[in-house]
């Protein structure tokens, strides 16, 4: 299942890491980094099977063009193959379920990332897309954090 959540037109035709700090970007990242440090991969299970992270900056643990983040809510682009209907009639077979809440055709959950615990809600309003709000004063700080949702509900 997971592989048919990778979608290679979204993703870079290669990632930059430095070799000081190990980690990796998209060759597009603001990220300052000098010439001699640079070390170029074919992908980012290359980069990361050499023992480097993704960037913060640029979230490249995500395949680029597959979220749209918008602070308050994050869109997140599915497959085709994906149905949220089909999941949520998966996710009701368990009514005393406790990791999660339905509530109106959504899905409430609280995660815990980083020093940030996130209650975000997941809906729909397209086929292609997932929408994750977040609720009451769960706004993540940052874009990074917000990444991390991202990753945690896509995979």
């Amino acid at each position: 299942m997971k592989n048919s959540l990778f979608n290679p037109e979204w993703d870079a035709a290669y990632f930059v890491g430095d070799k000081t700090t190990k980690i990796y970007c998209f060759p597009w990242c603001e990220e300052n980094k000098k010439t001699e440090n640079i070390i170029r991969f074919a992908s980012r299970i290359e980069a990361e099977q050499a023992g480097y992270r993704p960037s913060k900056t640029c979230c490249s643990h995500l395949p680029h063009g597959s979220w749209e983040d918008h602070k308050d809510e994050i869109r997140l682009m599915v497959p085709k193959e994906f149905s949220f209907a089909e999941n949520m009639k998966y996710l009701s077979i368990a009514p005393n379920e406790s990791m999660y809440r339905i509530k109106d055709n959504r899905i409430y959950k609280a995660v815990p990332i980083e020093q940030e615990t996130v209650l975000m809600e997941i809906s729909t309003d397209h086929d292609d897309s997932l929408i994750i709000r977040f609720v009451g004063h769960t706004i993540p700080s940052h874009k990074w954090v917000r990444a991390a949702v991202a990753r945690f509900v896509r995979v």
